[in-house]
C-alpha cells in the first residue's frame, strides 16, 4: 500500500480518472469519450427511427387500400359459404321442382293445426294424409299438388274452401353412376333444379374415356317405378367420328341411370 507524504494532498494520490482529479470548472463526471458517446446514442436513435419507417410503411399503404380485405389476426374470420339447399328447416327447390320418391313434404292446413303432418313419398309416389288417406304425388310440382289435395279435402266435405301449404323439408340426391371404361368413376349428383344430364357431360364429369373404352356399345340402366330396370345400348362412336352426333348429345340420362363403359376387345 502506498505511503502518503506529509507534504502530499491525498488528492494527489487518487487516480487520474477520479472526478477529484479535475480542473477547476470541470465537470466531474464528464469524459473525453462523452461527446463520442453522444454522438453514437443519437445515431443509434436515428436508425431505430428510420427502421420503424421502412417496415411501418407497408402495412400503412395495405390499411388503405380499399382491395386489400385480407382479415387481420384479431378480426374474426368471414364465414365459408356454402351452399346447402336449405333455408332454415326447408329445402330450397325451383317452383317447377317435380316431388320425387324418397323427398320429405311437410303437410298444412291453414288454421288447422291438428292435421299437420310430415311424410316421405314412398317408392310407389304416395304420401298418407289425414281423413283423405293415400295420395300419389309423385312427377307434381308443390302448386300443382296443392291444388290437387285442396280439391280432395273439398270433394269429400271436409272442409269448404281449404288453402293446403306443401313444402319439401328435405329432397332425395339426386345422380348418375358412370362406371367402367372412365379416368374417375364416380356418382355424378345432379343439382337440384336439373332433371337429366347429357350422357356425353356425364362422361365428361367422370373424367373422360380411357383409352381402351368400348364407345359402341354403353350401357345404361335405367330403374323402373315398378321395380324393373332397362337397359339400352348407346353408340358414341358416331358422336366421335363424325359431325352427327344430334342422336346421342340428345340422350339424357335421368336420376338413378348407370352408365357401363366395357373395355374394347383387342
Amino acid at each position: 500500500m502506498p505511503t502518503i507524504s506529509p507534504h502530499e494532498s491525498p488528492r494527489s494520490q487518487v487516480s487520474p480518472r477520479s472526478p477529484y482529479n479535475r480542473r477547476p470548472g470541470q465537470n466531474p463526471f464528464s469524459r473525453r469519450g462523452a461527446p463520442v458517446a453522444a454522438f453514437g446514442r443519437a445515431a443509434s436513435i436515428v436508425l431505430y427511427a428510420l427502421t420503424c419507417l421502412v417496415f411501418a410503411a407497408p402495412a400503412a399503404r395495405a390499411a388503405a387500400d380499399p382491395a386489400n380485405d385480407t382479415p387481420s389476426a384479431t378480426a374474426p374470420l368471414p364465414a365459408a359459404h356454402a351452399w346447402s339447399g336449405t333455408a332454415g328447416d326447408k329445402a330450397v327447390v325451383p317452383p317447377d321442382y317435380k316431388i320425387a320418391n324418397g323427398d320429405e313434404l311437410e303437410f298444412q292446413v291453414f288454421s288447422e293445426n291438428d292435421v299437420n303432418t310430415t311424410q316421405r313419398v314412398s317408392s310407389a309416389g304416395d304420401i298418407r294424409l289425414p281423413m283423405i288417406g293415400t295420395v300419389v304425388v309423385e312427377g307434381l310440382t308443390l302448386r300443382d299438388a296443392e291444388t290437387k289435395l285442396e280439391a280432395l279435402y273439398k270433394s269429400g266435405g271436409y272442409y269448404v274452401t281449404p288453402q293446403v301449404i306443401l313444402s319439401v323439408k328435405q329432397y332425395i340426391e339426386r345422380s348418375v353412376s358412370v362406371l367402367g371404361q372412365v379416368n374417375k368413376p364416380d356418382r355424378i349428383v345432379l343439382p337440384v333444379e336439373t332433371k337429366n344430364i347429357g350422357i356425353i357431360r356425364a362422361i365428361t364429369l367422370a373424367g373422360g374415356l380411357t383409352r381402351i373404352a368400348k364407345t359402341d356399345a354403353i350401357v345404361v340402366t335405367r330403374p323402373g317405378a315398378d321395380g324393373h330396370e332397362t337397359r339400352m345400348i348407346v353408340n358414341l362412336t358416331n358422336y366421335l367420328d363424325s359431325k352427327t352426333a344430334t342422336n346421342v348429345e340428345s340422350f339424357q340420362l335421368l336420376p338413378g341411370d348407370i352408365v357401363f363403359i366395357p373395355e374394347r376387345n383387342f
